[in-house]
């Protein structure tokens, strides 16, 4: 079985478990990979869920949170949020689970039934996980703030602006700091208490990239420029950085591969069109099609838009609409007295009606001359 998976794995003792773009959370053993059971949403699943208790807990796309027994993968209950959850849910303790969805809603729910302890609005998304800590949980919001909450009863302690979009999730050092990194390239340490600013620090132009990391005094910080940042985390002083050189910093033209093949294919088939139509005798049959000649029959030319009209093509009791598009030209090297004109038609013939190009009307002027 074959499946796309974009959410980090969840491992325990003897299991793996991960969801995937098949709308599917499976469960894999640990030591053989191969698949112990599965459970279908109505969406991707692309957040990292939490195991706590031998309960699996795991948001999908379908606006759903679902609690589903570890060894079985059955559903022990599931809740209905207001937009798909693309961050995985932080258990907590006295039987609370915390997650946040792309409404911008923060919820606290009952982990053992599902039911809704509080919930709080921020407007934007919450783009990363939650953090816990001292009875107090801590949501970054694409609104470019850092919110606390009491865990008990959701009530908001206080809000810290970043002045910008948060690009990381919020990271506590255990002494009392929160951090958080900005758009801006701008990092924060602030009070878990009060939320008042300690330092800010800009080491770098280049984006902050992934997640931050505290460990024994120290903040780690990747950049885009594909540089590791250490910084202490009393004052946010620079103590080192680890450049990788062999990362090439150029944007990789895969980047834009979806964009070149779609351009590719749409000058592919109107190429196909163009030639299927010159080779084609004066009598055309349109069938929302274009057709295109000029003045001069020469291929020389920067066109620019210079107006449209619109005529009909009556055949019996068939009446079809078609509408020249007329664009001048600007460097024609045909040395004509006057600028020449590139005609296109556009034509929504319904049926497949035989039209004679020579009815266009005469005020066109032009000859009916393919190149």
């Amino acid at each position: 079985m074959f499946f796309q998976v974009h959410s980090s794995p969840i491992l325990t003792e003897s299991n793996v478990y991960l969801g995937s773009n098949s709308k599917k959370v499976f469960s894999l053993d640990r030591s053989s990979g191969e698949i112990e059971w599965y459970f279908e949403t109505k969406h991707d699943v692309k957040a990292p869920g939490v195991v706590a208790d031998d309960i699996l807990y795991i948001g999908s796309y379908d606006k759903h949170i679902y609690a589903l027994n570890t060894s079985t993968g059955n559903p022990l209950w599931n809740y209905t949020t207001v937009s798909a959850v693309r961050i995985a849910p932080v258990s907590g303790a006295g039987g609370k689970l915390f997650f946040g969805s792309r409404a911008g809603v923060v919820y606290c729910l009952n982990s053992v039934t599902g039911e809704v302890k509080w919930t709080y609005e921020t407007g934007l998304d919450i783009g990363h996980p939650l953090v816990i800590g001292n009875k107090r949980v801590f949501a970054a919001s694409n609104n470019h703030r850092l919110y606390c909450f009491k865990t008990k009863n959701g009530r908001k302690v206080w809000e810290f602006d970043t002045g910008g979009e948060v690009v990381t999730g919020a990271v506590l050092d255990g002494k009392g700091k929160v951090f958080i990194g900005s758009a801006s390239s701008i990092l924060y340490a602030v009070h878990e208490a009060n939320g008042t600013l300690i330092w800010s620090c800009n080491h770098t132009n280049s984006p902050l990239m992934g997640e931050l990391l505290v460990q024994h005094d120290m903040l780690y910080v990747t950049t885009a420029d594909n540089v590791l940042h250490a910084l202490q985390t009393s004052s946010g002083s620079h103590v080192w950085s680890y450049y990788d050189s062999n990362v090439n910093n150029n944007v990789s033209i895969t980047h834009y591969m979806p964009f070149l093949l779609l351009i590719s294919t749409v000058y592919f088939y109107i190429a196909i069109v163009l030639i299927f139509l010159v080779k084609r005798s004066p009598h055309h049959t349109f069938h929302c099609c274009i057709v295109a000649w000029s003045d001069c029959n020469r291929h020389e030319w920067s066109f620019v838009f210079w107006r449209t009209e619109e005529f009909s093509l009556c055949r019996g009791w068939k009446r079809r609409h078609a509408v020249v598009v007329i664009l001048r030209s600007r460097q024609c090297k045909c040395h004509n007295a006057g600028p020449c004109h590139l005609y296109m038609i556009s034509a929504t013939c319904a049926y497949h009606v035989p039209v004679n190009l020579e009815h266009i009307p005469v005020a066109m002027n032009t000859p009916l001359t393919f190149f």
